[in-house]
């Protein structure tokens, strides 16, 4: 999976979050990760990073105001929820806790924008 995902990456995702589904069933198998070798998922976790990081940019351009909007296509962010759901599986959150709550917080700037958008054409 670590050599398909530059290629494959919306149905290596999909496979991971399937996998991420079967640990959350079993929490004694959540922690698959300690032990492997280092750099065996790298692409893998690389590719979670680069995804939430993208995002991270998307949203800060459109609470900022820079740039042009191009709508966002549902299959971008299906792939966005997937990686957010595999994350905790595949990091090690006691290292990169803050990428996952800067995700959660640039969200919540553009729902609180969006929101205030809301409520002046209300009036």
């Amino acid at each position: 999976m670590n050599d398909l995902i530059e290629t494959s990456q919306k149905e290596i995702v999909f496979l991971l979050l399937t996998f991420c589904e079967k640990l959350q069933m079993d929490p004694l198998r959540s922690i698959f990760l300690d032990g492997s070798p280092e750099g065996r998922y790298s692409r893998i976790t690389g590719f979670l990073q680069q995804t939430v990081r993208f995002w991270l940019a998307v949203i800060d351009n459109i609470v900022n105001g820079k740039g042009s909007f191009t709508p966002i296509e549902r299959g971008e962010l299906t792939l966005l929820w997937q990686v957010v759901c595999c994350y905790p599986y595949m990091m090690d959150l006691q290292e990169m806790p803050s990428l996952l709550m800067d995700l959660i917080d640039a969200l919540d700037r553009l729902f609180l924008i969006e929101a205030g958008k809301t409520l002046i054409s209300m009036f």
